[in-house]
Parts: structure tokens; C-alpha cells; sequence
């Protein structure tokens, strides 16, 4: 049984690009940003993906759209190395 050729790593990239490009063009405000999203996930081939927004006086990023996911996440990045 044969398996499914690889695309060439352009031609996934090209095909990423078209999928987020094509799945947000006609949206605006909060429905870009969960069109944006679902074909991040999509073009990525992954479950789940989000956008965060940085709070500077809680220091912690908080999720604007997310895909897959029940519900809208708060989290502390981990500190950056010195």
C-alpha cells in the first residue's frame, strides 16, 4: 500500500498562506480574529489555536480568540532568561 506523497515544503507553505488568506479576507473586528484562528489551526494542522492580547499590569497574555478550546485562557508566560 502506498502512501500519500509529502507536498514540497513551498507548496505547504503556499498552501498555509492561501488558507489563512482566503479564510479571513471578508471578516472584521472579533470575526477576523476567529476566522484567523480556526485557519491558523487549519493551515498548521493542529487541534487548537489561539491569539492573546499582553496585560502589562497583571504581566500575563490573555487569549482574544481561540479555537477548539471551551473556553478563553489566562496564563503568566514563564520569565525570559537573563
Amino acid at each position: 500500500m502506498a502512501g500519500k506523497a509529502k507536498a514540497p515544503p513551498q507548496k505547504d507553505e503556499d498552501r498555509a498562506l492561501r488558507l489563512i488568506l482566503e479564510g479571513t479576507a471578508r471578516e472584521t473586528g472579533e470575526a477576523f480574529f476567529r476566522a484567523l484562528v480556526r485557519n491558523l489551526a487549519e493551515a498548521l494542522d493542529t487541534p487548537i489555536a489561539w491569539v492573546t492580547e499582553w496585560v502589562p499590569d497583571g504581566r500575563k497574555l490573555r487569549s482574544t480568540s481561540d479555537w477548539d478550546s471551551a473556553a478563553s485562557a489566562s496564563f503568566k508566560p514563564a520569565p525570559r532568561p537573563r
